[in-house]
């Protein structure tokens, strides 16, 4: 009879020199494991080891998973209707920006305390479906005194139980949660939570609630006086009006010194400690300093204190001089602070309220200012008579301004005419005979409409010819020196007599370019000066 023996394979020591090197094993590279899957970023295990074996993923034998199949193969070729697949979602897509949300609290042990033995501090647990992390923040209350805010930051949380982490399906309201040796009751959770646990089969439990806190429902009730309180308490108006501003609109007049004008101001006066505080109201170039406070918060005498003041006093007490209160404070009143005189003009809605219903004060309507204070037109400057002596504009802008402008001229008018000028002959009617032969020309410029003379003589006459008189502005005689009427083309008609700074002229004839002008430019002329032109 034969026997086999199950030996174990031997193998050599560990040693150098006894080490034996596959020759088949040649594929030392890791797999890919890592790939896209109708546009998912997946991860896959790994299929082969380093070396070129292969990973064993299952135990399972082909031959089993083929039983399993003829076994069920009735339920497979049913006629019950199949449900649609909804097609591959990773579930790091799914549970993206799931997140459920319970409410708890613990509670702390105070030490040392007359007030309270134990505190209760409330949590807000978030639990991340996609990597199954949690966050517990503590929500924040005013003047608490204690550290609020975040208190576990979002990480895996383990039970306590062995390497076991915390799961979804460990979470349900009503139930005790141990987070590191801290035991937190949950006793609430949203609509979402609630619905998703429940699709999952878990029986959410009914929300629980909330312990309320001994010392705060100590605080909220009324306290026992046993002793008559003291008729002073320095801080009961801080205690109950603290952060009560009121706000008035006020002017400040002083046009009375050297530049001055009306200046917009805003008076706030705390409640808390009767202070006053005096703020500008700058607009856009005016040319002050963009310095915001006038008066910083103070306490605001009514009356300023003389220099005489007694010494001996060592600060100024309210019975001898006397601060400004909210009652002194009225829309229509002139208020003193440190010397200047205010007017308060109006103020907000909220102002009127607090007093209405604080002081049974009411505060009249707001005061129209710009009846006040009306802007004085300025003056108007008198422009003193012509002294004759330069052009009448140059001397008139020299009146108006210390640096006068550079006189206006009508470009549209230049770019027009360009250089065209119309000319025209003329005799000077004289005082004697030797001036009634002298002849002249009168060239008229179309740019800017000055007037130029130039005296023509014939050969060997014993006279200079050249010009009589530069490119200026003629003014008729019967016209007024200040406001003078000016000689036009209009004017110049053949026969006609021009007095010209007491010398007198008679057109005699217009060249051919004149006429050619007139002819053009006929429906912009008076018609008779046009027949008069065309009949010489």
């Amino acid at each position: 009879m034969n026997r086999t023996h199950d030996f174990p394979p031997v193998s050599l020591p560990f040693l150098p020199g006894n080490s034996l090197v596959d020759p088949t094993k040649k594929r030392f590279h890791l797999s890919q494991s890592l790939v896209y899957d109708k546009g998912y970023a997946l991860k896959n295990q790994p299929q082969f080891k380093i070396g070129g074996g292969k990973v064993e993923l299952s135990k399972i034998e082909p031959a089993e998973i083929q039983c399993l199949d003829k076994e069920f193969a009735s339920l497979q070729f049913s006629d019950v209707g199949r449900c649609e697949d909804p097609g591959f979602i990773p579930a790091h897509v799914a549970l993206d920006k799931k997140v459920l949300h319970f409410k708890g609290y613990f509670t702390e042990e105070i030490i040392d305390s007359p007030v309270e033995s134990e505190r209760v501090r409330y949590l807000d647990i978030f639990y991340y479906l996609v990597d199954d992390s949690v966050a517990m923040s503590e929500p924040q209350q005013e003047n608490s005194g204690i550290t609020q805010g975040k208190f576990l930051t979002r990480q895996r949380l383990p039970l306590g139980q062995g390497d076991r982490l915390l799961s979804w399906k460990n979470l349900n309201t009503a139930m005790d949660l141990i987070v590191y040796s801290k035991k937190v009751r949950l006793y609430w959770c949203d609509a979402f939570t609630r619905e998703w646990l429940t699709s999952e089969g878990i029986e959410v439990n009914s929300n629980e609630a909330s312990p309320g806190d001994r010392y705060i429902v100590s605080r909220n009730q009324p306290e026992r006086n046993y002793v008559s309180p003291s008729e002073v308490d320095s801080l009961h108006k801080f205690l109950t009006l603290d952060r009560v501003v009121l706000r008035f609109y006020a002017t400040w007049d002083e046009r009375d010194q050297l530049y001055g004008e009306v200046r917009k101001f805003i008076v706030h006066f705390y409640m808390a400690d009767d202070t006053l505080e005096i703020r500008e109201v700058h607009q856009a170039n005016n040319g002050r300093d963009p310095f915001p406070i006038l008066v910083s918060r103070q306490r605001m005498p009514k009356h300023l204190v003389p220099k005489t003041y007694p010494s001996v006093e060592k600060d100024i007490v309210s019975e001898s001089v006397g601060f400004f209160e909210a009652s002194d404070l009225k829309v229509g009143e002139i208020i003193v602070a440190n010397n200047r005189k205010m007017l308060l003009y109006d103020c907000d809605g909220a102002t009127r309220q607090f007093l209405q219903a604080r002081l049974g004060v009411t505060q009249p309507e707001a005061v129209n200012i710009e009846d006040i204070f009306k802007v004085n037109d300025p003056p108007v400057v008198q422009v003193p008579e012509w002294n004759g002596f330069g052009s009448l504009e140059d001397s008139e802008e020299n009146c108006k301004r210390i640096v006068p402008d550079r006189p206006r001229k009508n470009y549209l008018k230049m770019l027009l005419a360009g250089n065209e000028k119309l000319r025209f002959k003329a005799k000077m009617i004289g005082r004697n005979e030797m001036d009634d032969d002298r002849n002249f020309v009168f060239e008229i410029r179309l740019s800017d409409d000055l007037i130029s003379i130039y005296e023509t003589t014939p050969k060997n006459s014993g006279m200079r010819s050249g010009r009589f008189l530069e490119p200026s502005r003629i003014a008729k005689p019967a016209s007024d020196r200040n406001y003078p009427e000016y000689y036009s083309i209009p004017d110049f008609c053949i026969g006609a007599e021009l007095t010209v700074f007491a010398n007198r002229f008679v057109i005699t004839e217009a060249d051919l370019h004149v006429k050619n002008w007139v002819a053009e430019n006929a429906t912009s002329l008076p018609s008779s000066f046009v027949q008069n032109i065309q009949a010489s």
